[in-house]
């Protein structure tokens, strides 16, 4: 039996060219090494970003003009039976493969677009409303992460199609059930609570006003560990920053973990911090969801479907500093919750955000029969 061959546009690098990783990669990633690979044969164009922040817009046209070409080749010269392509919602990526979007669907290909990032509005978006709004109702089918981006994609695009539909973000969550991160004693309540920062050291994630919060704590003389992992335009500034006010005793800062030592950080921690101003549905929360954290986060993006405040995290307004130090405090008043919030955590991915559930949804709308 012929297989169908998908052309899939997405992030399939271990790792962007200056060590940063992304959620894109660990769904793509997941996605490839799931059962779903056995009914298909993958066309894969990697449309990895290259640095944090991103490059600028002749960069970025540089680097995507390869993949434009790379994308018609398969199109109009070989087989290809339908279309997945991934992109962020800011108007860089979505023009790339909007317009890849559109050429598939002139070419009369079924064609899946998924949305990996926030839907939000953007400064230009009086000029470019129109050409989302064409590429989103070309599609066959549009996948968002959460009810609150699809009802924000409609809103924003004044778009009443019914080709919308909610899938939302995935890991291999059986890594973190395997890893002894999930063991109880390995997260000794002898030693002081450990924070963890896991993500680009850029403003939008927070990380500012995460340093903030551990010198309040710091100054009130309570105990902690916080470990901050990632790489971004402010790291050396906030790493002097700590060595000035003397946090070094308490606040330690790596460079991006993978794999085994990912999974050792996670076994270190006990609750995620993620005060971002932006996100979709960050791969990060996932992870440390299925690793067994307790987390403190921001309502942005599709958060608020996941973390519900005071029931399995808690939920701080972005760009304060003092409610999240407040929250960090109430974790480490009551250690007892934050070991009940991450095993509920741990039920939650395992049950509901798991690629075993996914990939058949993705199967679906692909229109492969494949047995599940």
């Amino acid at each position: 039996m012929v297989k169908p061959r998908i052309l899939f546009v997405g992030s399939f690098a271990s790792m962007a060219k200056d060590g940063t990783v992304g959620g894109q990669m660990f769904a793509c990633r997941s996605l490839l090494e799931s059962p779903l690979s056995s009914s298909v044969d993958w066309l894969l164009i990697d449309s990895t970003m290259k640095s944090q922040p991103p490059p600028n817009f002749l960069k970025r046209a540089y680097y995507a003009l390869p993949r434009l070409i790379k994308f018609m080749h398969y199109l109009f010269r070989g087989r290809v039976d339908a279309i997945l392509i991934f992109t962020a919602y800011e108007f860089s990526s979505f023009l790339e493969k909007g317009f890849m979007s559109l050429l598939g669907r002139m070419r009369g290909k079924r064609v899946i677009l998924s949305l990996r990032s926030e839907i939000r509005p953007f400064s230009h978006d009086r000029w470019t409303r129109w050409f989302r709004r064409w590429v989103i109702g070309s599609c066959n089918t549009v996948v968002c992460q959460s009810d609150h981006a699809a009802q924000n994609l409609a809103g924003l695009l004044a778009y009443e199609g019914d080709n919308i539909v909610i899938i939302s973000n995935w890991i291999d969550s059986c890594q973190y059930r395997q890893s002894k991160a999930n063991g109880e004693s390995s997260r000794s309540t002898d030693r002081p609570l450990n924070f963890l920062f896991l993500g680009w050291l850029e403003p939008f994630k927070g990380i500012q006003e995460t340093i903030g919060a551990a010198q309040m704590l710091a100054a009130k003389g309570l105990s902690f560990r916080l470990v901050i992992c990632g790489r971004g335009s402010l790291g050396q500034t906030l790493q002097a920053h700590c060595v000035r006010l003397g946090l070094e005793k308490c606040i330690e800062f790596r460079d991006w973990v993978t794999d085994e030592a990912k999974m050792k950080v996670f076994d270190e921690a006990d609750v995620l911090l993620l005060p971002s101003y932006s996100e979709g549905l960050p791969n990060a929360l996932l992870e440390a969801m299925a690793a067994g954290l307790a987390v403190i986060t921001t309502p942005v993006g599709g958060i608020p479907s996941l973390i519900k405040n005071d029931v399995n995290g808690l939920l701080v307004k972005p760009r304060d500093q003092i409610e999240l130090a407040e929250a960090m405090e109430k974790f480490l008043g009551n250690r007892t919750r934050v070991q009940e919030i991450g095993k509920t955590n741990r039920r939650i991915i395992s049950q509901q955000h798991d690629v075993s559930q996914a990939w058949p949804r993705i199967a679906k709308v692909l229109n492969i029969a494949v047995k599940v």
